[in-house]
C-alpha cells in the first residue's frame, strides 16, 4: 500500500483497543525498570561544534555526528578522521546498514537520500528522491528498506529496493496522522532496533512509539501519557525528538521540550531522568549498544554521558560500537 493508501482493518483494531481498554495503547508501568537508581548518568566529555547545530548521532566503527552544516565522523577520543561526506545541502538525519556498513544521510535541501560508504566519499550517492517531501526529520535502515519520517505532513514513509537494488520511487505509507492504531503527528527521530522494529517521536503527540517495521503494523508498545497533551512529570514528555536502545531494549528519549534526557526498561518502566548540567534541549540522542555510554546532541556541542558503576565494554563488534 503506497502513501494515498492504509489498511482498513488496523482501524478496527485500534478502534477496538481504544473501546475496549480505556486507552489506544499499551500503557506501560512506571517503576524501577533499570537497576541504575542508586546513580545516574554523570556527564564526562563535550565535544564543541561552534556555531551549528547537532541533528543526529549515529556510530558503528567510529562516532558520526550529524549538524546542520555537515556529516562528522571522529575517533573515540572526540578527535576528527579524515573521512568526508561531500555534496549535503541541509542535512537532518544519518543512518547506517548494520549488515554492509554503508552510511544513508537525509538532505531536506536535496529533497534525497545518498548514500556513502563508512568513510565517506566527495559526493555521494542519491538513492532516493521524492519531491513530495516538505520537512524530512528522521531516517532509519531496517532490513534493506529505508524509514523516512515526513515532520511537517505527518508521514512515516518506507522505501524498498526493487528486484534490481533500485529503491522504489513510490514509498508505502507506513503511519499518518489519526490512523487508530497508530498516530503520528510531527514525527522527528526514528531508531531501529536491535529485532528489527522501529521506535519514533512523535513530537507533535509528546509521545514515543514502538511497532514493527512493515505492514500489516503493530504496535508494540507505547511511552509517555495517553492524552497527547504530554507534560513534565516523570515518564510524560514535552515534544520528544529523538530515541535510541541498547541490545538489552532498554531505551532512552531526547524529551526537548523538557530539557531532559528519559530512560526505560525493556517493559517500557520509567527508569531514570538525567542531562546536561548547563539545561540545554537535547536534539539528539544516542545509545551504545551494551548501555553503558549516552550521547545527545545540542546547539553548539555533543555531550557524553556514562554511568559510574557500568565500565566501558571494548569487546562489543565495530558495527556495535565496540571500542566507544
Amino acid at each position: 500500500m503506497k502513501r494515498q493508501g492504509w489498511v482498513l482493518g488496523l482501524l478496527g483494531v485500534g478502534w477496538v483497543l481504544l473501546t475496549a481498554c480505556g486507552h489506544r495503547y499499551p500503557i506501560p508501568p512506571r517503576g524501577e525498570g533499570l537497576t541504575l537508581t542508586d546513580s545516574t548518568f554523570l556527564r564526562v566529555q563535550v565535544l564543541d561544534f561552534p556555531s551549528d547545530t547537532v541533528r543526529d548521532l549515529l556510530f558503528g566503527d567510529g562516532l558520526y555526528v550529524l549538524t546542520q552544516r555537515a556529516l562528522h565522523k571522529l575517533y573515540p577520543d572526540g578527535s576528527p578522521t579524515p573521512a568526508v561526506f561531500g555534496g549535503l545541502v541541509d542535512p537532518t538525519a544519518v543512518a547506517q546498514d548494520r549488515s554492509t556498513g554503508e552510511v544513508y544521510v537525509l538532505d531536506r535541501g536535496l529533497q534525497a537520500i545518498l548514500r556513502y560508504p563508512p568513510d565517506g566519499d566527495s559526493s555521494g550517492t542519491v538513492v532516493v528522491q521524492d519531491t513530495g517531501w516538505v520537512d524530512p526529520r528522521g531516517l532509519a535502515v531496517v532490513n534493506g528498506g529505508l524509514i523516512v519520517t515526513e515532520y511537517a505532513l505527518h508521514l512515516l514513509l518506507r522505501y524498498d529496493p526493487d528486484s534490481t537494488g533500485q529503491f522504489t520511487a513510490s514509498p508505502d505509507t507506513l503511519a499518518r496522522e489519526g490512523n487508530g492504531i497508530l498516530n503520528v503527528r510531527n514525527p522527528w527521530g526514528v531508531f531501529p532496533d536491535f529485532s528489527g522494529q522501529i521506535w519514533v517521536a512523535s513530537s507533535g503527540q509528546h509521545w514515543v512509539e514502538h511497532f514493527t517495521a512493515s505492514l500489516p503494523l503493530q504496535n508494540l508498545l507505547h511511552l509517555g501519557d495517553s492524552t497527547g497533551v504530554g507534560g513534565a512529570d516523570t515518564g510524560v514528555f514535552r515534544h520528544p525528538v529523538d530515541v535510541s536502545g541498547d541490545l538489552l531494549g532498554r531505551v532512552v528519549v531526547a524529551d526537548s521540550g523538557n530539557r531532559r534526557l528519559q530512560m526505560f526498561s525493556p517493559d517500557g518502566a520509567f527508569a531514570q531522568m538525567f542531562g546536561s548540567p548547563d539545561s540545554l534541549a537535547p536534539l539528539a540522542v544516542l545509545m551504545s549498544p551494551d548501555g553503558q555510554k549516552v550521547w545527545a546532541g545540542f546547539v553548539g556541542r555533543v555531550e557524553r554521558y556514562e554511568h559510574p558503576s557500568l565500565p566501558g565494554n571494548p569487546d562489543l563488534p565495530p558495527e556495535y560500537g565496540g571500542g566507544l
